[in-house]
């Protein structure tokens, strides 16, 4: 994702059809967020890397050892899954059910589904480490939840009857 974020955002707008620089870059934001929330989630401290890298030499030193990275707070790891998550938001659109693209590839409603997890684990995050305001992530989730069911076509279905869940498949 580092490097399609940094090679789409260098390329000029006039190579690009209607809004694709920004779908692509918001499908780009948003695999970064989704990644580095699951390494979150599983691992919570880990290297954050959000540059491209485009060379060895920025993986191995020049005694051919690996370049070590320290592991970053997972507190600073789950702020930047929310900008990532946000940005991915801010430019990509919703799709619906039955287009070509929908359930295969990044879109709004995806986001916003993944920014309501992340800023609920934020929220945990935020209070166990005694951060200002950990409500404010509880708010931030609600925000995009709402939107997701409001503004995306999505909606909450109980899969307690059999039939439900065969719908689901």
């Amino acid at each position: 994702a580092n490097l399609v974020i940094k090679k789409t955002e260098d390329m000029p707008d006039e190579l690009f059809s209607g809004d694709s620089k920004n779908h692509f870059l918001g499908e780009a934001y948003f695999l970064r967020a989704l990644v580095y929330f699951n390494i979150l989630q599983n691992w919570g401290n880990a290297p954050y890397i959000s540059e491209s890298i485009e060379s060895s030499t920025q993986v191995i030193n020049d005694d051919l050892t690996p370049v070590l990275i320290v592991r970053t707070k997972d507190t600073d790891i789950a702020k930047n899954v929310l900008a990532d998550v946000n940005n991915a938001i801010s430019k990509l659109e919703y799709k619906t059910s039955g287009s070509s693209d929908w359930g295969i590839r990044a879109n709004r409603g995806s986001a916003e589904a993944l920014a309501g997890h992340a800023n609920i684990w934020m929220n945990f995050l935020a209070k166990r480490d005694n951060l200002s305001n950990p409500e404010q992530y509880v708010t931030n989730a609600i925000t995009a939840l709402e939107s997701w069911k409001d503004n995306g076509g999505y909606s909450l279905v109980n899969y307690d009857s059999p039939d439900a869940r065969r719908t689901l498949y």
